[in-house]
């Protein structure tokens, strides 16, 4: 079973470095031509959609890991998942329901995972820890 992970982990990191590429072509393309384009304009008509979809394969991404592949998240990875789990099931219903009104909670509860996250990779980097992340002591 172990055999297919190096498989996923290649196609999670590719998946992940084409929406970061995808990202910095919608940024130099507002740089450059302002926000009357096409892609900008199909962002902000389909937001809800892209954020359920992103967010969804990042629960399935975690979910794998945890489950399948037998990687025990830390403490600060579960806080990280309450706020993508969240983001998840709020931007599902908000798809259902056809409301575009929910994007305000679902940047607020980006935001505080994403300072969780900012926090983790600095810890990663070698970082004095406030909150330390057990999964240092476990590879102790």
């Amino acid at each position: 079973m172990a055999n297919f992970i190096p498989a996923v982990n290649q196609l999670v990191s590719s998946l992940a470095l084409g929406g970061q590429i995808i990202v910095a072509v919608l940024l130099l393309a507002v740089v450059l031509r302002g926000k009357d384009n096409g892609s900008v304009e199909f962002v902000e008509k389909h937001a809800i959609k892209l954020i359920f979809a992103i967010s969804l394969g990042a629960v399935l991404v975690s979910l794998f890991y945890s489950s399948v592949a037998g990687f025990d998240p830390c403490f600060l990875c579960w806080w990280q998942r309450i706020f993508m789990y969240s983001i998840c099931v709020i931007s599902g219903l908000a798809v259902f329901k056809k409301d575009d009104s929910i994007l305000d909670y679902l940047i607020t509860l980006a935001l505080f995972g994403g300072l969780i996250a900012l926090y983790h990779v600095y810890l990663e980097y070698g970082g004095v820890a406030i909150i330390p992340c057990s999964a240092d002591a476990a590879a102790s």
